[in-house]
């Protein structure tokens, strides 16, 4: 049986391989890349893109994307494992990469907790409860109310089996006691088409893809699953307030080979935070519904911890076997 060592002693035995290796001043001294498990264009590769240049910037070398999609990030996360553990490859991966896929497909061919150096957490988007404009469901409250009152007789779409939208409609009936139905659609479009039409009474998914409806008075956003209200949900109140403990986010974070020199992940990471912290890089991160995130390290491995038993908490309850 494979040993699970976890990311905080994985994190530790990071630090001890990195004792005697070459000096963190002395890197970059060629170009860095990142592998982004995303397609051109996507909200995770313009957050690299955003990052990779103000680190070449801050470090004098060229830190470039190298866009890697399919399986569910799994092609992705076996590229940046089979990378040389030197401080010149990079990966930046979803939440749903780390922490869902590696427990729903068969044969993942790496492992989370033993495989990768975390590095820095990037950004989270907020994932969101969303009616139609004119749904006789005012509030989040209004919602339960009416899916508990009619067991069985309302369908709810979410996108994608054991994607987060639809682990989080799992927990949401079972922390709830709702009986409803849960309607997993290939995409989002198709969902929100679903919704528009009267399909179903509600559908979960990334703020992201409601926002536009929002704007346009079509849809009406009843919660996010965020941990408290923000302005980047407009104020909308939070999953949590009727259902405890129900709270999650789509984030996004940088992994390393395992065996990369801590000295030179810390480097890179003051990098990242760094660039995290610049205006224009908060602005443009904004505009697409992800807040930039930046943590010390301890901080980001106890994040990681939190998230991983979360998540398999929830693929427990949904039943979900390796396919």
């Amino acid at each position: 049986m494979r040993r699970h060592i976890g990311f905080a002693a994985a994190f530790i035995l990071g630090i001890i391989v990195s004792l005697g290796s070459a000096r963190a001043d002395d890197w970059p001294s060629r170009p860095v890349k990142l592998i982004v498990l995303s397609s051109p264009g996507g909200a995770p590769d313009i957050m690299a893109r955003l990052i990779t240049e103000q680190v070449s910037r801050k470090f004098g070398k060229n830190f470039y994307v190298e866009n890697s999609v399919g399986a569910g990030g799994i092609t992705g996360m076996r590229a940046l494992k089979t990378s040389a553990a030197d401080g010149y490859t990079f990966g930046l991966a979803p939440a749903s990469a780390i922490v869902i896929a590696p427990r729903v497909f068969k044969d993942v061919p790496f492992d989370i907790d033993t495989d990768f150096a975390p590095v820095a957490l990037v950004g989270a988007s907020p994932i969101a409860i969303a009616v139609k404009a004119d749904s006789p469901h005012k509030t989040f409250a209004d919602l339960l109310a009416a899916l508990k009152a009619t067991p069985q007789s309302m369908s709810v779409a979410t996108t994608l089996t054991n994607s987060l939208p639809h682990l989080l409609g799992v927990l949401t009936k079972l922390k709830s006691s709702a009986d409803f139905t849960i309607v997993p659609f290939s995409s989002s479009p198709q969902g929100v088409t679903a919704l528009l039409r009267g399909d179903v009474v509600a559908m979960m998914d990334g703020y992201p893809s409601f926002e536009g409806m929002r704007q346009d008075g079509q849809v009406r956003i009843l919660a996010s699953f965020d941990p408290a209200r923000s302005d980047l949900t407009r104020g909308a109140p939070v999953v949590t307030e009727s259902i405890p403990g129900v709270v999650a986010t789509g984030w996004f974070a940088i992994f390393a080979p395992r065996d990369t020199p801590q000295a030179i992940i810390d480097r890179f990471k003051s990098g990242v935070d760094e660039a995290l912290g610049k205006a224009e890089v908060i602005e443009k991160m904004l505009t697409m519904t992800v807040a930039p995130k930046p943590m010390p390290a301890p901080e980001f491995i106890k994040f990681l911890e939190t998230e991983k038993s979360f998540w398999i908490e929830a693929i427990e309850k949904s039943g979900a076997k390796p396919n």
